[in-house]
């Protein structure tokens, strides 16, 4: 039977949460730029449509010769409403149709699995059958994740070494990311 060391097992598992952690280092603050963004959208565009609401015709007519408008103020107070309201709602809609949120709490609850795992196999706690399943497991968990670089490559092999006493014995020899793209014969269309 052919056994896979326990540091390659190791290495594959440090490498899938670095590409965990890569997502959730660009995916967390761009949630909170879209979040941030549809509060202060949202935000201006009431304020704006409130000011003349409040202030009534006077109002709308003093801003308007404070900045010697042409047409009334009221018309450029709605329309920065507008552009305020759409930009929240754009935002609203790439964090909802991207699946963010759900795509960094499956990243988290991947992170948290592969530490735990990591900390097995490093104390000996699992058989290798069991961390390679675990593994498995995690990698298809967290199988949402884009690694552009990897794409178009080969998938890794796993390398067999001589058996040991530090040896994993996995059912079968697993790969870690994505299926390479197909590729694309000269003729085709790009």
């Amino acid at each position: 039977m052919n056994a896979v060391s326990t540091d390659d097992v190791l290495s594959r598992i440090r490498a899938k949460r670095a590409e965990v952690d890569r997502f959730l280092a660009a995916a967390v603050p761009r949630k909170h730029r879209l979040l941030n963004t549809t509060i202060v959208g949202g935000s201006v565009a009431a304020a704006l449509t409130a000011a003349p609401a409040v202030g009534g015709q006077s109002f709308t007519m003093w801003l308007t010769g404070v900045l010697g408008l042409m047409s009334p103020s009221w018309r450029l107070l709605c329309g920065a409403a507008s552009l305020a309201s759409i930009t929240a709602t754009i935002a609203t809609q790439l964090l909802k149709s991207n699946n963010i949120e759900q795509n960094i709490g499956r990243a988290q609850s991947a992170r948290a699995k592969l530490e735990v795992l990591e900390t097995s196999v490093t104390l000996g706690q699992i058989d290798g059958r069991q961390a390679v399943a675990e593994f498995l497991k995690c990698v298809e968990e967290a199988s949402f994740l884009e690694a552009p670089s990897r794409l178009g490559h080969s998938p890794t092999t796993v390398k067999l070494a001589p058996k040991s006493q530090n040896q994993l014995r996995p059912a079968a020899a697993f790969r870690d990311g994505p299926r390479p793209a197909p590729s694309r014969s000269p003729s085709s269309p790009r």
